[in-house]
């Protein structure tokens, strides 16, 4: 399966990143897909904020799109325990994975970034097959 996960890289992508993770369990797997292509569509028009107010006040219509007010924005910005579980995540990927730039690839914590698609291919096909084999002992 594909997950997404941001790599809070500064205040803007923690921003946009803490906005997504509120407004997830509220809309459609379809709809979350949707707000994303949205961001990285618009995303030269609020990356650029002064502040991080700024920014804010950029990404606003986006979530209000799909259903969050001001009001849940603000909350959502305001929610330290989300907050601690994103940093301590990015601090996962960086200690774990490597992860140093994005986009970036990671097949079980395995950069495949700049890779070529049949060596890519190739890496997931043997992540995929090695799972299969650990769940087939299991049983």
């Amino acid at each position: 399966s594909f997950i997404y996960r941001s790599f809070i890289s500064d205040g803007v992508s923690f921003t946009a990143t803490m906005l997504l993770k509120c407004i997830k369990p509220k809309i459609s797997q379809s709809s979350y897909q949707e707000i994303i292509h949205t961001l990285y569509k618009t995303q030269s028009q609020w990356i650029m904020g002064k502040s991080l107010e700024d920014v804010q006040d950029s990404l606003q219509p986006v979530f209000e799109l799909y259903g969050m007010s001001p009001s849940a924005q603000k909350q959502c910005l305001a929610n330290s325990k989300m907050s601690n579980e994103l940093l301590t995540e990015r601090i996962k990927l960086i200690e774990k994975g490597g992860l140093y730039v994005t986009p970036m690839i990671l097949v079980n914590y395995k950069e495949v970034a700049g890779s070529s698609t049949p060596l890519m291919m190739q890496m997931i096909d043997d992540a995929l097959d090695a799972k299969t084999k650990t769940s087939a002992s299991k049983k």
